[in-house]
């Protein structure tokens, strides 16, 4: 186990203190981190798309642009917990944030992933792009 894991759940034995800062403050840098910064990452990515990397084949440019916005989707890394014990700051209302961005990661970056997904072009499936649809026969 990482020590950071090991700081960030030693800082949350007590629970997320969301009284340290008000519940917006917490609430705006979530919805900022996981749904902000990733569809300006998706906006970004999408009007670069056609202008870079155009030597890679489809399958490769998608592999990237895709962890270029899952990058941009994950909750703050806990390592900022450790910078903030290192240099003697109080962690507590960063625990509280990092813990609200966890608990909403589920949904949230499960919706950038299927967007992300979503809006990738596919590349041509053998057959089935110059008309010549192969019948499978499945048992």
């Amino acid at each position: 186990v990482p020590l950071n894991m090991l700081i960030l759940g030693s800082s949350l034995t007590e629970g997320a203190a969301f009284g340290v800062l008000p519940f917006s403050v917490t609430a705006k840098v979530a919805a900022t981190r996981l749904f902000l910064q990733p569809t300006i990452t998706f906006i970004v990515v999408q009007l670069l798309r056609p202008h870079l990397m155009l030597h890679l084949d489809l399958a490769r440019r998608n592999a990237i642009w895709f962890v270029v916005l899952t990058v941009s989707s994950t909750p703050t890394a806990n390592n900022i917990q450790a910078i903030a014990q290192l240099g003697r700051h109080s962690s507590t209302p960063l625990s509280s944030m990092v813990f609200a961005q966890y608990f909403c990661a589920p949904l949230l970056m499960t919706l950038s992933l299927m967007t992300f997904l979503a809006a990738s072009p596919s590349p041509a499936i053998p057959g089935i792009a110059d008309g010549n649809i192969l019948a499978v026969n499945v048992m």
